[in-house]
């Protein structure tokens, strides 16, 4: 997918401008011919302002959802899908202190609620949802509601992405 039809699909996701321009300058930031003059603008608006971490290795899908893009810190070898919804204060970490620098990779249609931790070389499957204040260490299947340290398997996902 190009780059414009990528921040089209981007600013269609997202309604509000603080969410657009978060967006749009952490995209601006990975394509290599203007990636040095973003660098200053990424580092007052993204670091400073929004008191955010996302780095240029981190892979983002089309169509990513921020609807605050507040303190939200990701591992440079994170990975999100397309459709992913990351609301604010998400970590996506990896277990350094155990020696292992793999970091969580985010499926498409994932929604990953405000203040919750996901650490660790785990998956989060396609179409789950993970609820506010949650610590994820293991993988979560697919079309799976994750509660703090709960599964709940009993709710139709799908039906709930499509209502959003």
């Amino acid at each position: 997918m190009s780059f414009f039809k990528i921040i089209k699909k981007d600013f269609k996701t997202n309604k509000n401008f603080i969410s657009r321009l978060f967006l749009l300058i952490v995209r601006l930031e990975r394509v290599k011919v203007i990636s040095k003059i973003i660098f200053p603008l990424r580092l007052v608006i993204i670091n400073f302002i929004f008191n955010s971490e996302i780095p240029k290795s981190v892979v983002l899908g089309s169509g990513i959802r921020v609807p605050h893009p507040y303190n939200i810190i990701m591992h440079g070898n994170s990975n999100i899908g397309n459709n992913a919804t990351i609301y604010q204060g998400v970590t996506l970490g990896s277990n350094e202190f155990l020696g292992n620098n793999s970091a969580p990779k985010i499926c498409d249609y994932v929604v990953v609620g405000a203040n919750s931790v996901i650490i660790g070389p785990i998956t989060i499957g396609r179409n789950s949802i993970i609820s506010a204040c949650s610590l994820v260490s293991k993988d979560i299947n697919e079309n799976t509601f994750f509660k703090k340290k709960e599964y709940d398997n009993n709710i139709d996902v799908v039906k709930y992405l499509e209502s959003r």
